[in-house]
């Protein structure tokens, strides 16, 4: 029986990109994962996180959950208490996102509502139902 040539998963060589076309393609689409995990990770485990990045060109990106200000208090003493009213600016920011994220899962109901459009009367009742 012949041995069958696998090439599974290969280790990427460091090195830096020299197309610069590739170069901005390959940091916005490392940022975009990034980011997305960044957001999974809050979504999960309610930590906060800060991440600046720089691009190559000249305007850094930022991001921060749940505020800046949280975010660098808590990188220079991680073990101090937070205040009362950094505690009560979190609160509210959690809030803010958590009725955002309420808005955006009744959106997009009505958006597969409209594309899964049928013409059963009951099927239509039913998904206004949900909507409500």
């Amino acid at each position: 029986m012949a041995e069958k040539n696998i090439l599974g998963h290969q280790k990427i060589l460091m090195a830096k990109i020299e197309n610069e076309d590739d170069f901005y393609s390959s940091f916005s689409k490392r940022q975009e994962t990034l980011y997305k995990k960044a957001r999974d990770m809050i979504g999960k485990y309610d930590i906060d996180v800060g991440i600046i990045t720089f691009p190559p060109s000249d305007n850094p990106f930022s991001f921060f959950h749940p505020t800046i200000d949280v975010v660098v208090d808590r990188f220079f003493s991680p073990y101090a208490q937070e205040s009362e009213n950094s505690c009560l600016n979190i609160a509210k920011t959690l809030i803010k996102i958590k009725e955002k994220q309420v808005e955006l899962d009744s959106l997009k109901i009505i958006k597969e509502t409209l594309t899964n459009e049928t013409t059963d009367e009951t099927g239509m009742e039913e998904r206004w139902e949900q909507i409500k």
